[in-house]
């Protein structure tokens, strides 16, 4: 019989856990409510800063804990046009940022485990994108060519997301891996 280390016994909803998932998904939210944005010079996109608490939260609480903070980090928008769509594509990103990152943190060391990150945070925003089409197309149908133009096909609408997001991605990255990096070893891995 294969024996457990006790780090892997621990129940995920610990005080720690609870209070990073609580604190990142809270500042998520308050960068949504208070309209925060980063003009991205030469375009007409601004970068969301929501998606670094996401991705770096997430990646610290695991699964369940990206589910909360994505929840949180859309809860801003679920009354609106779209708003749902908003909050179950943030809740995907985040579940799968948070089981993604722990198998990853097993698996390697750094240098490769940066790279492996910087695939994981690409991964996130293809995947986010994917979702909030997804969402926006069976739970909006009616307001899906107000936002992305009459006659939009949903893989025509996914491509044009997606042009849009390399300059808020690498403005996400680079963050994120500041603060992923500047973090003891110790406190890299998830905390469930």
């Amino acid at each position: 019989m294969e024996r457990t280390s006790d780090k892997e016994n621990k129940m995920w909803l610990t005080r720690p856990w609870l209070v990073v998932a609580l604190g990142f998904g809270a500042a998520a939210f308050l960068v949504r409510w208070a309209g925060l944005s980063i003009p991205i010079i030469g375009t007409g996109i601004n970068s969301d800063p929501r998606e670094m608490f996401i991705i770096v939260g997430s990646a610290l609480t695991g699964p369940v804990g990206g589910l909360v903070i994505g929840f949180l980090a859309g809860l801003v928008t679920l009354f609106g046009d779209f708003g749902l769509s908003d909050v179950l594509a943030h809740m995907t990103g985040g579940l799968l940022m948070g089981g993604l990152y722990k198998w990853a943190c097993r698996r390697w060391q750094m240098p490769i485990f940066f790279i492996v990150w910087v695939a994981l945070v690409i991964g996130y925003y293809l995947i986010l994108i994917l979702a909030f089409v997804t969402f926006m197309f069976l739970l909006y149908p009616g307001n899906a060519p107000i936002l992305f133009g009459a006659g939009t096909s949903p893989l025509q609408a996914y491509r044009l997301l997606a042009q849009g997001a390399p300059p808020e991605m690498i403005i996400t990255l680079i963050f994120s891996s500041v603060i992923l990096l500047a973090l003891p070893k110790k406190y890299r891995c998830p905390l469930w």
